[in-house]
C-alpha cells in the first residue's frame, strides 16, 4: 500500500536529488490507528523539518513489510541529521532507521 505526499510546489532537479529513507518496522504498530498516527506526524515533522531549511521533503510512503518514507533531498547527509533530531524531537524516533540510500545495503531498500 502507498500513499502518496501532498501536492508540493517547488520541484526538486533529478540530478540534484539524493535519496532518505525513515523505516519503521510494521510490527511497531499495535492498531492501524497506531500506523496511521505515526504516518501523519512522522511526514509531517519531515516536511516542516526539512522545508525549514529548504533541504527536500517526503516524495512518498510505502507500507508492505514496513512503514518505510522517501524522503527527497539536496543533501543526504545533512537531511539525516535534521530528521533524526526533528523525530526525536517529536517523540517519534523510537524504532526507526534514518539512512541515506547509499548507505543501507540492497535488502533494506
Amino acid at each position: 500500500m502507498t500513499r502518496r505526499g501532498k501536492e508540493r510546489s517547488g520541484e526538486l532537479r533529478p540530478e540534484d536529488v539524493e535519496l532518505v529513507l525513515v523505516k519503521y518496522p510494521r510490527d511497531r504498530f499495535a492498531t492501524d490507528e497506531d500506523l496511521d498516527a505515526r504516518w501523519d506526524a512522522v511526514e509531517s515533522t519531515i516536511d516542516e523539518s526539512l522545508g525549514r531549511l529548504d533541504l527536500g521533503r517526503c516524495e512518498d510512503v510505502d507500507l508492505s513489510d514496513a512503514l518505510t518514507f522517501r524522503v527527497a533531498t539536496t543533501d543526504g547527509d545533512a537531511a539525516v541529521e535534521v530528521i533524526t533530531k526533528a523525530l526525536r524531537d517529536a517523540g517519534v524516533l523510537d524504532g526507526a532507521i534514518v539512512a541515506s540510500e547509499n548507505d543501507l545495503p540492497d535488502e533494506e531498500i
